[in-house]
């Protein structure tokens, strides 16, 4: 029940505003960046909540991101990820250990996801389907792309997404990129009645009826606001291979490179 309830959704009817679909254009174009040859991101990236349940909910950190088939490399607070076609490399430096394994496709899928995030979907047709979007200057000659969901957090007036983009025009590259996600939580009737009164909840609290009584939701959203610090095509390998963090031996096994002989090495070969 709890399930179907968060599931419903109210939708809008589409935009036939010429700007919305120049925004939608504008959108997709953004995404040409995953088709260069190589291209190396330095991007500090915040993550916040209104309503925090998770550790993650709130975080900071500064992430150096290289993209260039078939290699990827990122770093995130001392945690490294490297690969290429066949090899795949985890290194924990706070920790000082590292894993080995083998790259198949499902890592290959999560790594794609991981570099296309600020990218939700490319393609105009769906993009017309699920947002709402508009398209203004920014400082500096800048411009803005906003894209709000045609989806309803059910009971509510607000998107269960928002999307803004802060671009160069001639080159396409990011500048800035925030993504807002809504979604209800589950509190108790103490709480709600307790919120209901104060003005910074009013539109944002739920209560629906079951055959088992009320339940009570409380909207929370999740922010993450990338920064783009750098954008490089010029660099043609990665700045790390798995060469600078592992060996390979004779028989076939590795073990840590030089300078990281003190580090923990597990093989999942």
């Amino acid at each position: 029940m709890l399930t179907s309830i968060v599931g419903i959704t109210a939708v809008k009817a589409q935009q036939k505003d010429p700007d919305s679909l120049l925004a939608l254009k504008e959108f997709a174009h953004l995404g040409q960046m995953y088709h260069h040859p190589s291209v190396r991101l330095m991007i500090h990236m915040e993550q916040t909540s209104n309503l925090p349940t998770r550790t993650t909910d709130s975080l900071q950190t500064d992430m150096d991101l290289y993209y260039g088939k078939p290699d990827f490399y990122m770093n995130a607070e001392g945690l490294e990820e490297i690969s290429n076609d066949s090899v795949l490399v985890m290194v924990n430096r706070p920790a000082k250990r590292m894993i080995v394994s083998r790259h198949d496709h499902q890592v290959s899928s999560s790594i794609e996801r991981t570099i296309s995030m600020f990218v939700p979907d490319s393609s105009i047709q769906a993009l017309a389907k699920r947002y709402n979007s508009t398209i203004e200057n920014a400082s500096g000659g800048k411009k803005q792309l906003t894209l709000t969901s045609r989806e309803l957090v059910y009971g509510t007036d607000i998107p269960r997404e928002t999307v803004r983009a802060i671009y160069s025009p001639s080159s396409y590259d990011l500048v800035e990129f925030k993504q807002i996600k809504t979604s209800l939580v589950p509190v108790d009737a103490a709480v709600f009645d307790s919120l209901q009164k104060e003005q910074a909840y009013r539109g944002k609290l739920v209560s629906s009826s079951t055959n088992k009584g009320k339940l009570f939701f409380l909207t929370k959203q999740l922010t993450i606001a990338c920064r783009f610090d750098k954008i490089d095509y010029e660099l043609k390998r990665p700045p790390v291979t798995e060469a600078d963090r592992i060996e390979r031996m004779a028989d076939g096994n590795y073990k840590p490179a030089k300078g990281f002989e003190e580090y923990i090495l597990t093989d999942q070969f």
